[in-house]
């Protein structure tokens, strides 16, 4: 394996405003343009970090703490395990619009350590025995980020706090770790096993799910999650599936054709479901069930379900709070 070991380049920018001399000064016209604040005439500051450039042969190791880049695509096929890995904290990634295309078997990117940041780019690994992106690491940040393979991304460990923001998962992200940020992302494909799942404290607003594969297309295994302002597409299987106790899910949208599952399944108690429309698409049927619990203790009102049977609660106990609707 190669170290990264490039020459770091520093790129600082100074920008100085001169007056005119009082010659000059004297002939401009009184109705000419204003002179620029004062703010503007200051020296620009330097970028805050230097840029190491990625362009070493496969495999790839960080392992010194900074700020990278690529500067080209990249496309490797042989079977690395890993093609690059980040070992070490406080490392920014930037693809700078560039992707990573792996298609060999392994990890394209391995994350393990903490503080990391990935955007601006693609990952690409297309083999059925490969995954995209692998982040073991606390505190990582992607955005603006693409990544795509036959097989999940894995964000998880016993680390926490992944913010994933305005990027696009097509192969779906299992095992999002606590304390973790989903916002304004795209998750979907087509092949089974593309579920996002969540654990605790997890706040989940803004994104689409287009996940046309059987199965859930979210699965709240933990406590204290916010599910909010989502968009699912039509599936063939329920779009929310709520494992775990005291999660709120709150306005969201799901569009339905003739789904024969519930579009929002509760397995657990304490959660509250609030404001959520099932909504068939255009000229398509509604979905069976709407919201279905199987155990006690939930609250749920205001709800729009486009469905036969807008609330199942079966033989179990909850708190009806009115406004469902049923259409």
């Amino acid at each position: 394996m190669k170290t990264v070991r490039k020459t770091v380049w520093l790129v600082c920018v100074f920008a100085a405003a001169m007056g005119a001399s009082s010659q000059l000064s004297a002939q401009a016209p009184k109705t000419g343009p204003r002179p620029p604040p004062e703010s503007s005439k200051r020296p620009l500051p330097p970028p805050p970090e230097a840029a190491r450039v990625l362009n070493l042969s496969m495999p790839i190791v960080i392992d010194e703490p900074g700020y990278y880049r690529l500067d080209r695509d990249w496309e490797v096929e042989n079977d690395f395990g890993i093609y690059l890995e980040i070992r070490a904290d406080g490392v920014t990634l930037d693809f700078r619009g560039y992707s990573f295309f792996n298609r060999g078997e392994g990890i394209a990117v391995a994350v393990l350590g903490n503080s990391v940041t990935l955007r601006n780019g693609r990952i690409d690994s297309p083999d059925d025995q490969a995954t995209p992106l692998n982040v073991q690491g606390s505190g990582v940040l992607i955005e603006n980020m693409s990544v795509f393979g036959q097989n999940a991304s894995y964000f998880g460990g016993d680390n926490s706090r992944l913010v994933m923001r305005d990027s696009g998962i097509a192969s779906g992200a299992n095992g999002v770790p606590p304390g973790s940020i989903l916002e304004r992302n795209g998750f979907g494909c087509a092949a089974p096993g593309c579920q996002v799942t969540i654990a605790d404290d997890t706040r989940v607003t803004d994104n689409v799910f287009n996940v046309a594969a059987s199965g859930p297309a979210l699965i709240v295994q933990g406590a204290g999650n916010l599910v909010e302002r989502n968009v699912f597409s039509p599936s063939d299987d329920t779009s929310i599936l709520l494992n775990g106790r005291h999660n709120l899910v709150r306005d969201n949208t799901i569009q339905v054709d003739g789904l024969t599952e519930a579009a929002i399944q509760v397995n657990d108690g304490a959660n509250v479901l609030e404001a959520n429309i099932v909504l068939p698409v255009p000229g398509g049927d509604r979905a069976t069930v709407g919201i279905q619990f199987t155990a006690d203790g939930n609250s749920f009102g205001n709800n729009r379900l486009g469905a036969l049977v807008p609330v199942d609660v079966g033989s179990t106990t909850q708190t009806n709070w009115g406004g469902n609707v049923g259409f």
